[in-house]
């Protein structure tokens, strides 16, 4: 945990093979320093499903926005 965000890493039990580690990452939340006034936010989707060019190209894309 930083004051920029936190990561948080679980190992599966179940392995990939012998001496082989499979981990993911179970979390991630960005904290940002808040200013009094905020007018702008971000959205946006993330693929981690690795060697998958497909789903890849219909992931969600990103969009940032402006709070009136």
């Amino acid at each position: 945990t930083t004051s920029f965000g936190r990561i948080c890493l679980s190992q599966y039990h179940q392995s990939a093979g012998k001496n082989v580690d499979v981990w993911s990452v179970r979390d991630f939340t960005a904290l940002p320093l808040l200013q009094s006034n905020i007018t702008h936010y971000i959205q946006l989707g993330l693929n981690t499903r690795c060697n998958s060019q497909e789903q890849a190209a219909n992931a969600p894309t990103g969009a940032i926005s402006s709070q009136t």
